[in-house]
């Protein structure tokens, strides 16, 4: 039986918890607070969400499959990084910049 999302408690929206590395694009959803990193070691009894309002963690995976889904399924708006310079030993005792490649 899947949920809403709704919180069992307080009946605010919920946050998805995503388990597993997680690639470029699932960290940026995150510090938007799409979604909420669970981390790399998943066990039986994990909690796949998270209320936006109390915290309040509860089973649901089958909700929580579909939300993921439907998150990574609609397009994403990001903002390339900015050019790092890259240092170099000119062997001169200084360092000087190089643009990187």
């Amino acid at each position: 039986m899947a949920s809403s999302g709704r919180c069992p408690e307080c009946e605010h929206d919920g946050i998805p918890i995503l388990y597993g590395l997680p690639l470029a694009k699932a960290r940026v959803m995150a510090v938007r607070g799409d979604i909420r990193l669970g981390g790399c070691l998943v066990s039986f009894d994990d909690p796949q969400w998270e209320c936006s309002n109390c915290k309040q963690l509860w089973h649901d995976p089958e909700g929580a499959a579909l939300a993921l889904s439907a998150l990574f399924a609609r397009p994403q708006e990001f903002t390339a990084a900015p050019r790092r310079r890259k240092r170099r030993w000119s062997g001169l005792g200084r360092f000087h910049q190089v643009d990187r490649q």
